[in-house]
């Protein structure tokens, strides 16, 4: 199987474990080595704030559905933990939460021949964030942005 197509697969067998907590998925990492595979979540409340016993409960219900299943058949090492301070902005719903904040947006694609763009984050819709710069305000599509990062 393809490591894109194992990785839909983990997400949808991760995310109604999520809802039943009240959770949501930030990311889903998938990689493989030669020598090991490593599947890293990392999961939050809607409005921020996971403990480490939710951490632990994620981990244990999602290892007893990989093992109950054929998506992966080699050995891995799971991790859950929080995203942290420097949570990575992905979605509308993450740029939402963080109006008014500064952001760092890395883009897949050139907006006004910028790959990055920082400035802070006015609005987001469905399809783009708006984003403030020094000089204007930039409306950027969701699907040019690979990711965004908080400035602290």
């Amino acid at each position: 199987m393809e490591q894109l197509e194992i990785q839909e697969q983990l997400k949808s067998m991760v995310l109604p474990i999520l809802a039943d907590l009240n959770l949501e998925l930030v990311d889903l990492v998938f990689s493989r080595s030669r020598k090991s595979t490593l599947l890293r979540l990392l999961v939050d409340r809607p409005q921020g704030g996971i403990n480490i016993d939710e951490c632990a409960l994620v981990n244990q219900r999602f290892a007893e559905a990989l093992d109950n299943s054929a998506v992966l058949q080699e050995n891995y090492l799971l991790e859950v933990s929080s995203p942290g301070l420097d949570r990575p902005l992905s979605t509308a719903k993450d740029f939402l939460r963080n109006q008014g904040r500064r952001v760092r947006v890395f883009l897949l694609t050139p907006v006004d021949n910028k790959i990055e763009i920082e400035g802070k984050i006015i609005s987001a819709s469905d399809e783009a964030v708006i984003v403030e710069t020094q000089n204007t305000s930039r409306e950027i599509p969701f699907q040019a942005i690979s990711r965004g990062k908080l400035i602290l």
